[in-house]
């Protein structure tokens, strides 16, 4: 799935909470790049 894609669907589901860090988090867990920091399950 494109970057582009996969924000279009993010920004469906979420409006205005794309811009949250939470949302970046998401779309990075999304992408399989966010590695959470330890201690945050």
């Amino acid at each position: 799935m494109s970057k582009s894609a996969l924000k279009h669907i993010v920004q469906r589901k979420t409006g205005w909470e794309w811009q949250n860090p939470e949302t970046n988090i998401f779309q990075s867990i999304q992408t399989k790049k966010y590695q959470p920091p330890v201690g945050i399950p």
